[in-house]
């Protein structure tokens, strides 16, 4: 099954070691599930996470970058065609969306 990891979810994982999202992002790989990332949502991950406010305790950003680089090495790079346009309450969501309906769809 493909997922996709918006980027709250690396966010809370990095706040902290409590909670589902750290579960899932320790957990990779998993043989159970496969990131499906999209160019767009992969421009997001470092973005947001190495912003001074995001970085985890006693971790740059080099290090930041570095985990990201893994995350994107065992992720499917999801092809996503705007046959259509999702508006969300939150415009900055639509991408995550079109990311899990395209991969859905997949071979």
């Amino acid at each position: 099954m493909r997922i996709v990891v918006d980027t709250s979810v690396l966010v809370s994982a990095a706040r902290s070691r409590q909670g589902a999202s750290f579960a899932l992002i320790g957990s990779l790989p998993d043989p159970r599930f496969e990131i499906a990332l999209s160019v767009a949502l992969y421009t997001e991950w470092p973005a947001v996470l190495t912003r001074p406010a995001h970085l985890p305790p006693g971790l740059r950003a080099e290090d930041v970058l570095d985990y990201l680089r893994y995350l994107t090495s065992i992720a499917h790079l999801q092809d996503v065609y705007y046959l259509w346009r999702p508006f969300l309450r939150d415009p900055g969501d639509d991408m995550v969306l079109e990311c899990a309906v395209a991969s859905g769809h997949s071979a």
